[in-house]
């Protein structure tokens, strides 16, 4: 008996497509597949580089410092000099009739004499601060004095020498010092305080007595 032969009909025809060989269907999942997960690949390589590309723009480049010198430990510091203050002219209170003067400060800086005396070995002494004190520009004797004595002459109140007694100066043949007035003349607080101050002032002047 010969065998039977099948037609060969052609892919379509007749055929229900249930009968397409599974093998061939894989494949074509798989090329699928391997298409999807390429083009995943490709975006997401595509937004990594961007980010880098994002975050390198935005770094910062750091600023150049400028380098900063430190002195070496070992240098010398440049000496620095301090400016002398001026000093002030000293002022003196000049008695022409005795030839001397004194050395005249803050308190007494606008002392002044009275010459009538003169011949009598004294000449009193007085300050413009005291104007306003009705009983110290009254009274001629009512600050101090500047008076003179010979230089081995003998104070009666004390039985010394005039120069053993008082601060003073010896110039040739007298002794020079300044005398303070027995009593207060000034009657308000203000002029008390600056009458205090006077014959502080004036006392102190006479280790000052120099000729002219």
């Amino acid at each position: 008996m010969e065998p039977e032969t099948k037609e060969n009909l052609p892919l379509g025809e007749n055929h229900s497509s249930n009968f397409i060989p599974k093998p061939i269907y894989k494949n074509k999942i798989f090329i699928s597949f391997v298409i999807i997960s390429f083009i995943v690949a490709f975006l997401v390589g595509g937004i990594i580089l961007g980010n880098k590309k994002s975050t390198s723009t935005l770094t910062p480049t750091p600023s150049a410092q400028t380098p900063t010198q430190t002195a070496s430990p070992s240098s010398t510091p440049a000496p620095t000099t301090t400016p002398t203050p001026e000093k002030t002219a000293q002022s003196f209170l000049e008695i022409p009739e005795y030839g001397v003067k004194f050395a005249l400060t803050n308190d007494i800086k606008d002392a002044y004499y009275l010459p009538a005396t003169a011949d009598k070995g004294y000449v009193y002494l007085k300050v413009h601060s005291l104007d306003n004190e009705p009983q110290c520009a009254k009274d001629e004797s009512s600050t101090a004095a500047l008076s003179r004595a010979g230089k081995d002459d003998i104070n009666e109140m004390s039985g010394m020498k005039y120069s053993d007694t008082f601060q003073g100066a010896t110039i040739g043949n007298y002794f020079y010092y300044i005398d303070l007035a027995q009593y207060e003349c000034a009657e308000s607080v203000n002029g008390k305080a600056i009458l205090v101050n006077v014959r502080k002032t004036f006392s102190e002047a006479s280790k000052t007595i120099t000729a002219l």
